[in-house]
């Protein structure tokens, strides 16, 4: 996913002219360009992503156009020139403080996305058109469940809103089971495929797999590092979250702590009462 950067506001910058028509003429205008493209190509890739995810209609959104729209995205972000200038204009001491910090967040997101070997890039690329394939066939998913007397094919999203909502504890269970069937389907449409082609990238570009990718590059250390914080993090509530499901239990009964159960007991008066003006098929 793309790395988001704060980044100063725009200015009308420079009026000089540039000697490399390639090359920003100060440190300012070099980050109103980066803040500009950046934003038109985030732009269009979110509203692609969000009109696939809540399956708006219209020619211009598909999940071709989605593709496209990330792969220029992510184009724009591992362009080598950018993480040059950036480090260019890093080294200027003509930057001001300010400029500088902004500049120090652009190489950071530049290299997260870096590829020194042509063979990374050409697998980033490979590994994208499997993302593009495993979208497409996770878009069809449908899950057909019984509910207040109606049979309804629903989408993994509108299962979870169902289990959330639905007074009848069989049509929760219904979507449960749905759901777990995502998981062989999506296997069968790709998935594994995708993985290892990403831990293949991972490996080029000298990383365990692409979780530690991913975690090194984005936020700045190894994955046992990560692992070690997280399992701290489990020792640390695990006596709460016992403590919660055995309340849970006693005033529920033991079936509440089902999957399909838990977190519609756990929903508050005011959600239930909202949920009836959010009605499944609008999900």
């Amino acid at each position: 996913e793309a790395v988001h950067t704060k980044v100063s506001p725009k200015t009308t910058g420079c009026n000089s002219i540039c000697d490399n028509a390639h090359e920003s003429c100060s440190a300012q205008s070099f980050i109103d360009k980066v803040n500009l493209e950046y934003e038109q190509l985030h732009l269009a890739f979110e509203q692609q992503f969000w009109a696939s995810r809540m399956a708006t209609d219209g020619e211009e959104f598909s999940e071709e156009a989605l593709k496209s729209a990330k792969m220029a995205l992510e184009a724009f972000l591992a362009d080598p020139a950018q993480l040059q200038e950036t480090r260019r204009w890093l080294s200027n001491s003509e930057a001001s403080q300010e400029e500088q910090e902004v500049l120090s967040m652009f190489e950071r997101t530049f290299n997260c996305y870096a590829f020194e070997q042509s063979s990374a890039s050409e697998l980033r690329a490979e590994a994208l058109s499997c993302e593009a394939a495993l979208a497409t066939a996770r878009q069809r998913v449908r899950v057909q469940v019984k509910s207040q007397g109606k049979v309804m094919k629903l989408s993994p999203e509108e299962c979870h809103a169902q289990m959330c909502s639905d007074e009848s504890e069989a049509s929760r269970k219904l979507c449960y089971k749905g759901l777990q069937s995502v998981g062989a389907y999506v296997c069968k449409s790709g998935f594994a495929d995708l993985v290892r082609k990403r831990n293949q990238l991972a490996r080029a570009c000298g990383y365990s797999d692409f979780y530690d990718y991913k975690v090194s590059r984005t936020e700045g250390f190894s994955k046992e590092q990560l692992f070690q914080v997280l399992d701290a993090l489990e020792l640390r509530t695990r006596d709460a979250l016992e403590q919660t499901s055995a309340l849970i239990a006693q005033k529920e009964g033991q079936a509440a702590l089902e999957p399909w159960n838990t977190t519609f007991m756990l929903a508050s008066d005011v959600t239930r009462k909202l949920d009836s003006y959010f009605p499944c098929e609008h999900v």
